[in-house]
């Protein structure tokens, strides 16, 4: 543990290098402790736009599906044995 108050000029030179490496490490442990808390660039806290934002936290929507649903009865019109007038279609333009 680093003592509170500590006057450098008393300490022997051992005494120096073992602070040294304890404040080393402590550094270390603390830039470890902000580069897990750091949170990922967004449009609010950077200059990034919000099109580019990371949005996996919104739930995602489902879609309906269009038409019938799964066993519904099939409806369509019965076709004529002899149909007494024969229309064609062509299209005038793609």
């Amino acid at each position: 543990m680093i003592p509170e108050k500590v006057r450098v000029e008393e300490l022997s030179r051992e005494d120096l290098q073992a602070l040294v490496l304890q404040l080393m490490d402590r550094v270390r442990e603390l830039e470890e402790q902000l580069r897990v808390k750091r949170t990922p660039p967004n449009s609010k806290n950077s200059s990034q736009p919000p099109s580019r934002d990371f949005k996996s936290d919104k739930k995602k929507q489902r879609r309906r599906r269009r038409g019938a649903k799964a066993g519904h009865a099939r409806q369509e019109r019965e076709l004529v044995e002899k149909p007494d007038k024969v229309i064609y279609a062509l299209a005038e333009n793609c």
